[in-house]
């Protein structure tokens, strides 16, 4: 990555009017010139927010960066092993600094350290981890149901008021969050909506409600992160006619599937394909090359002038796409990475089986994009001494996109992943999901005993403290 290219991000931001702000992340354990991506606004205006559109660059342990907005932003710092995934209020004249901890979280200290401290702490910043189960299970009557989740609401954003009337963040840091809380609660009902009990219709008008109450489509939620996903889903629901239809502007953006998106406003799908194409492509590594350089260029025919263009043209001259699919390598810092063979089959159990007869496995199910896989490998060195000791191998199997090997070989490296490894790929979700007898989730941690039978398919994290014993019992009941 240039570094060049990063100064013209951070001249895009410059503002004569705009106050300066700041963030300082601080990691004594982070190697000089180690990259950290963040989603930000592109420009001046905070509607026009892109995911892994620039970086943080650690050197002496610590990274810098200034900003001149003049108004609240929401900052996405995607995360790596030396900082966690991290949602971020910053408001003018904010300066914030984030010390990351020896067990690998968090802190925030500065301007609105308080807020920020108890949105992570509280999750309300993630749509997923709202917990409104029990309001969604709480009676077969939708408008039971409403007053329920209403009042969620409300319980979950009283503390941020009680610390706005205990003077310890801004006017601007509570405004800014009550309306990013707004989209994150709307999402959150769309996810989960399905665990409730009441009808398909009824589910819908729930929906209607809460994006009638707080659309996604009026401009004061410009800004918000959630704003482009919630109103994806009310276009959607504009389509099935649940909601009233409103104008249609053609892009000649979207295949069949996402025409519906076509009732978002011209500059909003902009912004939605845009975070799209980066989403898959540059975070998760599901785009390949081709299917990139494509989708930039239809991009560019609808939108020649997209303030979006350098962030994605940034990302497409680092681009790489080996073909390690299927492949069975083992690795070792001495001398790298080699490949031992082709398994295509994706039989997880037959290749233990072929390949580890007569010994103990243990497999560690990852992924370049999960953020709790890479937590776990803290634990490497002591997991790899205690597994010699004990005479069980390892082998690592990557459940990634089929085009992200590169990324892959570069994790394996930076993680110190000694060891086996299986680049089964995503293709085989389905039988890993049918063999392992559930849906396939990572982190996972497998053990097989030494004639290949599966021990355990779902043993305790190294984190936990109850890992090795799992295994010593396990191995143990076997009489290994």
């Amino acid at each position: 990555m240039k570094v060049n290219i990063l100064i013209v991000f951070f001249l895009l931001a410059i503002s004569v009017e705009a106050q300066q702000s700041s963030i300082t992340i601080a990691n004594a354990e982070c190697p000089d010139n180690t990259y950290l991506s963040f989603g930000r606004p592109v420009d001046n205006d905070p509607a026009h927010f892109m995911q892994a559109a620039d970086f943080f660059i650690f050197n002496n342990g610590k990274t810098t960066r200034n900003f001149h907005w003049d108004k609240p932003v929401f900052i996405m710092i995607t995360g790596n092993k030396y900082c966690p995934k991290q949602r971020i209020i910053l408001c003018p004249g904010d300066n914030i600094f984030i010390q990351i901890k020896s067990d690998g979280n968090l802190v925030f200290e500065g301007t609105n350290a308080e807020g920020n401290n108890l949105l992570k702490e509280q999750n309300l910043l993630t749509s997923g981890t709202i917990d409104i189960g029990k309001e969604l299970k709480s009676s077969s009557s939708k408008e039971k149901i409403i007053s329920e989740l209403e009042n969620k609401k409300q319980i979950l954003f009283a503390p941020i008021d009680k610390l706005y009337e205990d003077k310890k963040i801004s006017k601007d840091f509570l405004n800014f969050f009550e309306k990013e809380f707004d989209m994150v609660f709307c999402h959150a009902i769309r996810g989960k909506i399905h665990h409730s009990n009441l009808t398909e219709q009824e589910k819908k008008e729930v929906l209607c409600h809460f994006y009638t109450k707080y659309n996604p489509f009026d401009s004061k939620y410009a800004g918000n992160s959630m704003r482009l996903s919630n109103m994806s889903n009310v276009a959607r629901l504009m389509s099935e006619g649940v909601i009233p239809k409103g104008d249609i502007y053609p892009t000649g953006l979207w295949n069949e599937d996402q025409k519906f998106k076509e009732y978002m406003p011209m500059d909003c799908q902009e912004a939605s394909f845009a975070n799209g194409l980066q989403i898959r492509r540059n975070i998760m590594g599901i785009e390949n090359d081709a299917q990139y350089y494509s989708n930039i260029e239809l991009l560019k025919k609808s939108f020649p002038a997209s303030i979006y263009l350098p962030a994605l043209e940034m990302y497409s001259q680092d681009s790489h796409n080996s073909n390690n699919a299927h492949g069975v390598f083992v690795y070792n810092e001495m001398s790298g990475l080699g490949k031992l063979a082709q398994y295509p089959s994706m039989d997880l159990r037959a290749l233990i089986k072929d390949y580890f007869k007569g010994t103990p496995v243990l497999v560690d199910m990852w992924a370049t994009y999960c953020a709790p896989c890479k937590k776990e490998f803290l634990y490497n060195k002591e997991v790899h001494q205690w597994l010699d000791s004990q005479k069980i191998k390892l082998l690592y199997v990557s459940v990634d996109f089929p085009n992200n090997s590169k990324k892959w070989e570069n994790d394996v490296s930076k993680y110190h992943l000694n060891g086996y490894h299986y680049f089964i790929t995503s293709k085989a979700d389905k039988l890993l999901s049918d063999f392992l007898g559930n849906t396939m989730t990572i982190p996972r941690y497998l053990l097989f005993d030494e004639e290949g039978n599966l021990l355990s398919n779902t043993l305790p994290r190294p984190s936990s403290g109850k890992f090795y014993k799992a295994i010593e019992e396990l191995l143990y009941n076997k009489g290994f």
